[in-house]
């Protein structure tokens, strides 16, 4: 406990940790040896969707709209007549299948997380701020399971079974984000939580554009360029990226917060001021 006579500096310190600021990053504290191996999960299943969109714009921009070409050249493994790559995934095959597989790891750490915080405060996972954290992991971690099925399929386009697992992956994801927004603190304005705030809104425009890609990637409703639709999806993996390092730059604020005020701490400790 606090001796009277500490100085301003400590009373400072401690009515600082009264704020909801403060609580909210208290909170975070908490949860960071969870969040930070989440939040790097999703930057690297992230960047193999970058690396994937990159992909196909490369190869629209020298095939042109040209679909025989693109399932030839990335699902050779597919093609009998290819001897060298039969039965062997090719690397967009390995980016879709990983990328995919890290963001279900993502989502099952994010849930992991949820259920720790349930129990350590005895709440109930469909309340308060839980929920929707709670909420955002399910949705998103079934999505990233479409997705992985879908890498896994050798039916492509737009009617195909990529097209309808795509189209249902793109609405839970934004469902996800939906749901991610509901557990934000607006009140608090601490650096942290503004960074993962501003992350939320740039992964939920990412999955409006998915969304209507979905719709619109679809010749039998509107007849788009394939060149727009993947300029597009480059647009929508750019702003999850984005998400995934402000996430990770939340975390780190947060970690030299904890680690600052565990070195205060000891020094009041260590001077007597804190018994």
């Amino acid at each position: 406990m606090l001796k009277p006579h500490e100085d301003d500096k400590v009373q400072l310190f401690s009515d600082e940790d009264d704020t909801s600021s403060q609580s909210e990053c208290s909170e975070m504290e908490d949860d960071i040896k969870f969040s930070l191996p989440s939040n790097v999960l999703f930057f690297f299943g992230s960047f193999c969707g970058v690396t994937l969109s990159v992909l196909d714009l490369q190869w629209n921009l020298k095939w042109g709209d040209d679909d025989y070409y693109y399932y030839e050249y990335y699902y050779s493994h597919y093609n009998a007549s290819t001897k060298s790559l039969k039965n062997k995934f090719s690397l967009y095959s390995c980016l879709s299948i990983g990328g995919a597989g890290l963001l279900i790891l993502n989502a099952g750490l994010d849930l992991y997380r949820c259920l720790c915080t349930s129990k350590r405060d005895h709440m109930s996972l469909c309340g308060g701020d839980l929920r929707g954290d709670t909420c955002a992991a399910i949705l998103f971690g079934i999505a990233a399971t479409i997705d992985l099925r879908g890498a896994l399929s050798s039916t492509g386009g737009p009617g195909g079974v990529n097209g309808v697992m795509w189209l249902l992956s793109s609405h839970l994801y934004l469902f996800s984000a939906l749901s991610a927004m509901t557990s934000i603190n607006y009140r608090c304005g601490s650096k942290p939580v503004v960074l993962n705030l501003v992350g939320d809104v740039m992964f939920l425009i990412g999955s409006l554009i998915d969304v209507v890609i979905s719709y619109i990637s679809d010749p039998d409703i509107i007849s788009e360029s394939q060149n727009v639709l993947l300029r597009l999806a480059l647009l929508s993996s750019v702003l999850w990226l984005t998400d995934a390092m402000l996430y990770i730059s939340a975390n780190f604020l947060v970690w030299n917060r904890r680690r600052q005020k565990n070195k205060f701490r000891g020094e009041m400790i260590a001077t007597g001021l804190i018994v």
